[in-house]
């Protein structure tokens, strides 16, 4: 017979008798589906973030292509955060169904664009499904029990690192063989599929959060006001911030009136949730539990800026130090860090029954990323295993810290608003990013600028350029086409390999000090770690909730 206990309690189970060492096979049959949605918002990102520059030149070009990424990440930031609560209140079944069904939209968008803006345009139609597909996470995780969910997040890192391995490599293969539509035929193909797989076997239990209530209920005492302040303010401080990492300045007003707009209507949310609404969106009972939860989304924001900011950079950190333009090479090293973050991923959740101390993996996790990014400020051009090395160790502490803190924030919280949990976790993570990326974009912007030019034009002239025809060779050897520099007069082949090292040798600086300022924000993650609160006791064998089939069979059980 199930027994639910009253919501609001610090773990809220329903718990099955004589399975409290397994996970029933129905539950089981309910993971490929939520794994297969949440495969659908990794692999549309992954496979076509690498491609923007090629579909820019195709369909293109136009400057703000970049927002064909950007756009994803804005969108599926602020989605994750609103489709976690509303899937506590609604169920998260039709959640992902129609997550699902956006993605296809998106996906069919994009594949038929005749222009970037259209592009741009899909990838957020796609971002907001995602939102609804990182759902996934609390989806699974409640229908086995708590000791349980580290290794049921180790599986699903282990299923989908197809993608975050091999992803950037499956994405150049496609667009050199099929061209770069393709990929969003196949991102169709996985939305599709998940939808499915989801209506079919997906079919959980009602709600922890209804309690009782109808679905009316829940709709006439919904924080509508407060969903409109969740949508706007997050928004409007990321769209601030991405204009800053685009190139404009700190001072201009696509940075600055966005942010601070942004930044006002979170406060006013913030005062709005504590005081007014009934039934807040925002839960702010929970940031109330300073170890437990918030300082675990300060953590994660800190990490973002760690994680997001190595990922979009180390392309051209690649590129620059060390393959030159050879995207199949590039893929080749993109391997090294996810393998590493799929291996920290995979290890820690099924550690974590064995360890037990989150506070502990945590740490380390955080401490293995901060250390190891920071260290490849030390590789010069030509060191390659030591870079490939680095990169490797700190995926590891991505995939390590990443697995860990939606561990942790599930069992910090009650049950019946993990999906609250699991979004504003993600929210805070990509806004992160967002903050990291442009941070360490501006640093590289800054220093290129510095370096370039300069050494450069020491060393062609040094190699024999004449003086005369420096301004032509510089213009043109850091313009689109660096080989054209050679048909240039007084060029020769030490002139071009003089200055090939030499931008080598201007990247590496450049790099070495953005590598260098993520040292005091990997120390504030440290700190984090350090105070967040044990939650190793909550492994036990509950289970949140379960699958309607499930359900009906233990009342059929109790009535004989």
């Amino acid at each position: 017979m199930a027994i639910r206990e009253k919501p609001g309690q610090d773990i809220n189970v329903v718990h099955h008798e004589g399975a409290a060492n397994s996970t029933s096979d129905k539950e089981m049959a309910s993971d490929p589906p939520d794994t297969t949605i949440y495969s659908a918002a990794l692999a549309t990102f992954v496979s076509v973030a690498p491609l923007i520059s090629i579909i820019n030149e195709d369909i293109g070009p136009v400057s703000s292509y970049t927002w064909m990424a950007t756009s994803w990440t804005i969108s599926g930031a602020v989605s994750v955060a609103v489709c976690g609560s509303v899937s506590d209140l609604v169920g998260r079944r039709w959640v992902a169904i129609g997550s699902g069904i956006l993605g296809v939209v998106g996906a069919v968008i994009g594949a038929t664009a005749k222009k970037v803006p259209t592009v741009i345009a899909a990838m957020t139609i796609i971002g907001v499904a995602a939102g609804g597909c990182l759902n996934s996470h609390p989806a699974i995780c409640e229908l086995v029990p708590t000791r349980a969910r580290g290794n049921t997040l180790g599986v699903v890192n282990l299923v989908t690192s197809m993608w975050s391995v091999f992803g950037s490599l499956f994405a150049f293969h496609m667009a050199d063989k099929y061209g770069w539509r393709s990929v969003f035929w196949v991102a169709l193909a996985i939305h599709a599929t998940g939808s499915i797989l989801c209506f079919i076997f997906y079919k959980p239990s009602e709600p922890l959060a209804l309690d009782g209530k109808t679905r009316m209920q829940v709709l006439h005492e919904f924080d509508w006001i407060g969903l409109a302040g969740l949508m706007t303010g997050p928004t409007l401080i990321l769209l601030g911030i991405s204009w800053l990492g685009d190139g404009y300045g700190s001072k201009d007003a696509h940075f600055i009136a966005p942010l601070i707009t942004g930044i006002v209507t979170c406060i006013a949310l913030g005062f709005y949730e504590a005081y007014i609404p009934q039934s807040p969106i925002l839960h702010p009972h929970l940031f109330k539990m300073v170890r437990s939860f918030t300082i675990v989304l300060v953590l994660v924001f800190v990490g973002g800026m760690l994680f997001y900011s190595l990922q979009s950079l180390y392309p051209v950190y690649v590129q620059a130090l060390f393959t030159g333009p050879n995207p199949t090479k590039i893929g080749l090293w993109s391997v090294c860090l996810g393998a590493g973050t799929t291996l920290g991923g995979v290890s820690s959740g099924f550690l974590i029954t064995k360890l037990k101390s989150t506070r502990l993996m945590l740490l380390f996790g955080i401490f293995i990323m901060a250390v190891f990014i920071a260290l490849m400020a030390v590789p010069k051009p030509g060191d390659n295993s030591m870079a490939l090395a680095f990169s490797f160790f700190g995926g590891i502490g991505i995939g390590w810290e990443q697995t860990l803190a939606i561990l942790v924030i599930q069992l910090a919280c009650p049950n019946e608003w993990i999906g609250f949990a699991n979004g504003i976790l993600g929210l805070f993570r990509i806004c992160g990013g967002a903050a990291g990326t442009a941070i360490y974009s501006t640093v590289l912007s800054t220093q290129t600028r510095k370096y370039l030019p300069k050494l450069i034009a020491q060393a062609a002239v040094g190699a024999g350029l004449p003086p005369t025809s420096l301004e032509d060779f510089m213009t043109t050897f850091l313009g689109r086409d660096p080989s054209a520099a050679a048909q240039l007069p007084g060029v020769n082949a030490a002139v071009m390999k003089a200055a090939a090292e030499a931008a080598k040798l201007a990247y590496y600086k450049s790099f070495r000090l953005v590598w260098l300022v993520t040292i005091p924000f990997g120390v504030a993650g440290i700190i984090a770690a350090l105070v967040t609160a044990d939650q190793s006791h909550k492994l036990v064998d509950s289970t949140a909730i379960t699958l309607k089939a499930e359900e009906k069979a233990a009342t059929q059980s109790g009535r004989k």
